[in-house]
């Protein structure tokens, strides 16, 4: 498999405002809480599902990818690079807590009651793999899981055409 996650340090906001407030950077967040993932119900940007808040980040999913924001604007785009169109997004270890946002003097502005989950999975990102983002320690982590019944024989990883961008580069063989 020649898969190629790329990342790029950017200094846009995957929330589309970089004015500090609490959209852009988490507000009072300890580090000793892990990392928490709640459905996007319009929290933030329209093309994420789902995003998570650490210690000092939030995290952003799709279905090409993740982008870790860290405040004031800085964030890490992680793209899976040739993946195909994977399976909606599946909230795995679903918490007992619900989140709530009161944006504002108006309720019907404010987003209550979001469920919220510790891992969140994509299953079919690569024909037979699915892609798992969990926290670990504080830190924003993911696993791929093969599934090798599920992987077409013959398959040619070499042949697919991986573009790349960004200041950072890793590959997956």
């Amino acid at each position: 498999m020649a898969a190629i996650i790329a990342a790029a340090l950017t200094g846009g906001s995957a929330c589309g405002s970089s004015s500090g407030t609490s959209k852009d950077e988490p507000s009072g967040w300890s580090p000793d809480l892990p990392l928490t993932l709640e459905w996007n119900l319009g929290q933030a940007d329209a093309r994420y599902q789902a995003v998570g808040h650490g210690a000092g980040y939030h995290l952003y999913l799709d279905g090409a990818g993740a982008t870790v924001a860290f405040g004031r604007g800085t964030q890490v785009t992680m793209k899976l690079f040739g993946a195909g169109r994977p399976s909606a997004l599946e909230a795995l270890d679903v918490l007992p807590g619900k989140v709530n946002y009161f944006l504002g003097a108006r309720p019907e502005r404010w987003i209550t009651d979001v469920p919220t989950f510790r891992r969140a999975r994509y299953r079919g990102v690569y024909p037979g793999i699915d892609v798992v983002y969990y926290g670990q320690g504080g830190n924003m982590e993911h696993d791929f899981v093969v599934h090798p019944a599920r992987i077409r024989h013959g398959s040619d990883w070499n042949s697919r055409e991986h573009p790349t961008s960004g200041s950072m580069q890793t590959g997956i063989w």
